[in-house]
């Protein structure tokens, strides 16, 4: 079975607070994969899944901004995901379900990566199999702010940005955005990477590559005899 985009959800806290109540795609079936992707603004704070999500990996350069992500494999009526802080501060969550994906949390956990930087960045390269689907996730804050919507690009135009969140809210404020962008498809074999870019600059941002692989067996295509020993027609 290939891989499929099946639904994104968020949730935006725009006032400081301890917790991030994310829920999960409409869509979203048992034993698909999801991922939950969030962020605080704040001095470095630690952050406690609900039970049943994993940790692929964290990202906190400095003291302004720290980002997660989670993933799960989905239950029947997956319910609201519920991650608290160490510390308060203004906090965003994005949840990806997706089909068709190796549910072997470590294949995952060695495939994603994370960058800081100014002006367009450019995401970690990761080395991809044939038919993986290549994932790039922003995140950034801005203070002080200014009354501008911030919006993020990805420097292909075949990519689609599946959510993006961004926080309202005075001038003066402190606003954190992000978005997620897949291939809408497998890439070829081989070093692959994207840049995103956000209008207008944000004083710290954080770029993630993440692979979304292929079972082990499948090809490309998603050919059905692909794992079952038989002559491919």
């Amino acid at each position: 079975m290939p891989i499929a985009f099946v639904g994104a959800n968020s949730v935006l806290n725009s006032t400081s607070g301890t917790s991030t109540a994310l829920p999960m795609p409409a869509a979203t079936a048992a034993g698909n994969i999801l991922y939950a992707f969030v962020a605080s603004v704040g001095a470095s704070p630690t952050a406690t899944p609900p039970a049943g999500w994993s940790l692929v990996s964290s990202f906190s350069p400095g003291s302004t901004l720290t980002s997660w992500l989670f993933r799960k494999v989905a239950v029947a009526g997956e319910p609201t995901a519920t991650f608290t802080w160490s510390s308060s501060g203004r906090n965003l969550g994005l949840s990806l379900a997706y089909s068709g994906i190796d549910t072997a949390v470590s294949s995952n956990a060695a495939q994603v990566h994370s960058t800081d930087g100014l002006g367009a960045v450019a995401a970690p390269v990761l080395g991809a199999n044939a038919g993986d689907w290549l994932v790039t996730v922003g995140i950034g804050r801005e203070s002080p702010g200014t009354a501008t919507t911030k919006d993020w690009t990805n420097s292909t135009g075949t990519d689609v940005e599946r959510i993006e969140v961004v926080t309202g809210g005075a001038a003066t404020d402190v606003k954190i955005a992000a978005a997620w962008f897949d291939s809408n498809g497998g890439v070829a074999g081989g070093s692959t990477a994207r840049s995103l870019s956000s209008t207008p600059d944000m004083g710290q941002r954080h770029v993630w590559s993440l692979l979304l692989p292929l079972p082990a067996g499948e090809l490309a295509g998603g050919n059905p005899w692909s794992h079952m020993g038989r002559p491919q027609r």
